[in-house]
C-alpha cells in the first residue's frame, strides 16, 4: 500500500519503510570535492593511490578523501571485517573491494544501497572491459603501481556512463535498451546478418542503433550465450566511442568479463551504409589479418542486403524513436512508462524499452527523480522493501537481489506524493514501472497501470527483441 509523502522526495514512507529526504543543499566532504554535487564516486588502490573520481583532482583534497576512505576499509579488515555501507544523514556511503582495487560512492540521490552497489560493479566491469583481469597482476608484482596511465578508454567510458546523478535503468533494472521495432523487420535483420557473417568466424553478432540492441545473433551452445553484463559493456561502447565515426571500420581488442575476464577478443566496428547511427559489431577470439578480412567482406555483404529496404526501414523506426509508446500514454494518462521483458529462452536477454517523458517531468532533475523510484520499486516487487536491511547482499560474492531474481509475478506496488503516483506491475515475463499525476486516485493507478501491462505484453513483439538468433 502506498502512503502519501512530501514532494521531491526520493526516499519516501510505504509500507512502513521510512528513509530520510535527500538534502539536495548538503555539500562539503560528504558530497566530494564537488561540493554541489549529489554523487562522489572514487577508485583507489590497495596501497591508497586514486586512480579514478568522478569530480575533483588532486588539487581539491583528493589525496586527503582517498587517504580516509583506504584507512576505514583496514580498519575494519585488521578487526576482521568487512565494510560494505554507512548511512550518514540523507547519505548513503556504498564500499566495494575487488582485490587491488577499491571502489566508493557516496550519494545523496535516494538510491537504494543495493543500486548503488549494481553501479560500483558495473563501473570495475568497465575496467576489465579495457585492461582485463590482468590489471591485478600489475598490483601484484608492484602493489604502489599507477595504473591511470593505462585507463585510457575505461577512464571515458565510466565517466560518460557516470554523467547522470542516477545509475541508469539499464544497469538498474539489468536489461539491454532494444530499438522499438516490428519482430517481422528485426527477423529480417538477423537473417541477413546471419546469411552473410555466419561463416566469417565470428563469435558475436551485433546491430546496435546508438545504444539499442536491433538484433542478436550468438552461438547455440550455452556456455557461450553473451551476458547482460557483457552486452550492456558492448552497447555502452559503442554508444559513447565517437571516435569510432571517424574511421569506415575499427579493428579493436576488447575483454568481455563474464566470457573470460583473464583474455581479450577482438571485436569488427563498421557503421553500416554510411548510417551515422546503425553499426554491425562483430566479435572473434581470432586476431589475425585474415580474420578482419572476412569480417570487411561479410560487412560488404550485410550492406548489400540491407540496401534493399531494410536500411530504409531501419532509418524511419530510428526516427520515430519512443513516438510508438504515445498511443500508450494516452490511453491510461500516465507521464511515463518503462517496460522490461525477459524471455523465457535463458539465452536471450532482459530488453526495456521506454517511453518519453511528458510534461512537467521535462527537467533532468525531474527525470532522474522518476529512475530513482523505479530503482526502488524494482526492489519492492522484488524483496517487499527497497532498505538495505532487505536488499544488500549479505556478503561480497553473495547474489544481490535485482539480478539473482526476478520479481514476483502478479505482483503490485505503488507510492505517492503531492505531484505523482508511482506505480509498479509484474507480470511471469514483465515489468511495467509507470508515472502517474496525482490528480488520479492510487485505486486508479492500479487498473490503469495493469491495462498498460497487458496491452504491452500483447504486442511486446511488435517493439522488443523477444528472442535472439543463433548461429
Amino acid at each position: 500500500r502506498g502512503r502519501r509523502a512530501p514532494p521531491r522526495r526520493a526516499w519516501m514512507e510505504n509500507g512502513g519503510e521510512t528513509a530520510p529526504a535527500v538534502d539536495e543543499g548538503a555539500t562539503g566532504a560528504a558530497a566530494g570535492p564537488a561540493g554541489g554535487s549529489n554523487k562522489q564516486i572514487l577508485i583507489l588502490s590497495s596501497a591508497g593511490k586514486p586512480i579514478w573520481a568522478r569530480h575533483g583532482d588532486d588539487d581539491d583534497g583528493l589525496h586527503t578523501t582517498v587517504g580516509v576512505v583506504q584507512a576505514v576499509i583496514s580498519f575494519a579488515r585488521r578487526h576482521g571485517d568487512e565494510i560494505r555501507c554507512l548511512k550518514a544523514g540523507a547519505r548513503r556511503v556504498v564500499f566495494m573491494v575487488e582485490r587491488d582495487l577499491y571502489f566508493v560512492v557516496v550519494s545523496g540521490t535516494g538510491e537504494p544501497e543495493a543500486v548503488l552497489l549494481l553501479q560500483l560493479r558495473y563501473i570495475y566491469q568497465q575496467i576489465l572491459f579495457v585492461l582485463s583481469a590482468k590489471v591485478h597482476q600489475l598490483f601484484a608484482s608492484k602493489s604502489g603501481f599507477d595504473v591511470r596511465s593505462l585507463l585510457g578508454d575505461a577512464g571515458t567510458l565510466i565517466r560518460r556512463s557516470c554523467s547522470s546523478d542516477v545509475c541508469s535503468l539499464e544497469v538498474a533494472l539489468q536489461a539491454a535498451r532494444c530499438m522499438p521495432i516490428d519482430s517481422e523487420l528485426r527477423s529480417q535483420v538477423a537473417a541477413a546478418v546471419k546469411t552473410h557473417c555466419g561463416n566469417s568466424g565470428a563469435l558475436y553478432g551485433l546491430v546496435l542503433h546508438r545504444a539499442e540492441l536491433v538484433a542478436l545473433v550468438q552461438p547455440r551452445a550455452a556456455e557461450h550465450v553473451l551476458t547482460l553484463p557483457d552486452l550492456l559493456l558492448l552497447t555502452d561502447f559503442v554508444a559513447s566511442s565517437p571516435s569510432l565515426r571517424l574511421a569506415d571500420q575499427t579493428w579493436l581488442p576488447l575483454c568481455l568479463p563474464n566470457f573470460n575476464d583473464g583474455g581479450f577478443l577482438q571485436a569488427y566496428v563498421a557503421y553500416l551504409c554510411r548510417s551515422p547511427d546503425i553499426v554491425l559489431v562483430l566479435v572473434s577470439t581470432a586476431n589475425d589479418v585474415d580474420q578482419f578480412q572476412k569480417f570487411h567482406a561479410s560487412r560488404t555483404g550485410l550492406e548489400e542486403a540491407l540496401s534493399g529496404g531494410l536500411m530504409d526501414r531501419l532509418r524511419d523506426a530510428a526516427r520515430r524513436g519512443t513516438r510508438f509508446a504515445s498511443r500508450f500514454i494516452s490511453q491510461v494518462r500516465c507521464m511515463h512508462f518503462c517496460f522490461k521483458h525477459t524471455p523465457r529462452s535463458a539465452s536471450s536477454p532482459a530488453v526495456m524499452v521506454q517511453s518519453g517523458y511528458v510534461f512537467p517531468l521535462t527537467e533532468d532533475t525531474e527525470q532522474e527523480r522518476v529512475v530513482v523510484e523505479y530503482q526502488r520499486l524494482a526492489l519492492r516487487l522484488r524483496a517487499g522493501s527497497a532498505t538495505a536491511e532487505a536488499t544488500f547482499p549479505l556478503s561480497p560474492r553473495s547474489p544481490d537481489v535485482v539480478t539473482s531474481g526476478a520479481a514476483i509475478s502478479h505482483s503490485f506496488t505503488y507510492v505517492t506524493c503531492d505531484t505523482e503516483i508511482f506505480a509498479a506491475v509484474a507480470s511471469a515475463d514483465s515489468e511495467l514501472y509507470v508515472t502517474f499525476p496525482s490528480t488520479l486516485e492510487p485505486v486508479d493507478t492500479c487498473g490503469l497501470a495493469t491495462l498498460l501491462s497487458r496491452l504491452l505484453r500483447q504486442e511486446v513483439d511488435s517493439f522488443a527483441a523477444t528472442t535472439a538468433s543463433t548461429w
